[in-house]
């Protein structure tokens, strides 16, 4: 057990106990957020706190940003913008793999007898905390940890819903970018499997999808090649 500073908020207490778990890892701390900076990818695992009166708890969410791919984005997208959105985020409560197991989605910081904030009660719930990071988010890392994984399976073909990138827009331009970086022979042919996804749809804004597909196909088309 780690002993804490009982001064402290129960949130940085926490954040005490889990930079010792999450550096054996390769995680820094920065802001609410643990960081893995790799070779062609940055992973993150996320915190964010509910307070309910003087209960305490923690969420956890996690992203993978590909600066690669990143950086075209933003070209396109938002070309003054300096910084790197995710590529791909989830959370525990959202994760398809969660939501079938019926996995633990918030950690309570109290002690659950008296709801009191002590070493016992917040070193379980950061023990908890990295037991989810174990057997699931270090697998999500795993599985989607190059660009050709990460293309498997945002351009599976035929084209459907995918909860790697919920967003619309960012699903189509990530999926026609990857296409040509990775395989740029086939990118009329997945252009295409865009657009026939997205007029099957029922996207109310369909039509602006569609539009959207064509202006990135054009730029990509005019000045990317892999």
């Amino acid at each position: 057990m780690i002993i804490t500073d009982p001064k402290l908020s129960p949130s940085k207490r926490l954040f005490e106990i889990l930079s010792v778990k999450f550096s054996v890892h390769g995680f820094n701390l920065k802001g609410s957020t643990y960081s893995k900076i790799l070779e062609n990818r940055i992973e993150k695992i996320h915190l964010r706190f509910l307070i309910w009166g003087r209960l305490v708890s923690a969420e956890v969410s996690w992203s993978i940003t590909f600066i690669e791919v990143e950086k075209v984005f933003n070209v396109i997208e938002d070309p003054k913008r300096k910084t790197f959105d995710p590529t791909v985020w989830n959370d525990l409560f959202n994760y398809s793999i969660c939501k079938q197991n019926r996995t633990k989605s918030e950690f309570e910081l109290n002690d659950l007898h008296d709801n009191s904030y002590n070493d016992f009660s917040i070193n379980l719930a950061a023990e908890q905390i990295e037991e989810v990071y174990i057997e699931i988010i270090e697998q999500y890392f795993h599985r989607h940890s190059t660009l050709e994984k990460l293309a498997a399976e945002i351009n599976k073909t035929p084209i459907a819903y995918c909860e790697l990138i919920k967003n619309i827009n960012k699903r189509i331009l990530c999926g026609l970018i990857l296409s040509k970086m990775l395989d740029s022979n086939n990118f009329d042919y997945m252009y295409d499997q865009y657009q026939l996804f997205l007029k099957n749809s029922e996207f109310t804004e369909k039509e602006k999808y569609i539009l959207d597909l064509k202006r990135y196909s054009d730029i990509l088309t005019k000045n990317y090649s892999n």
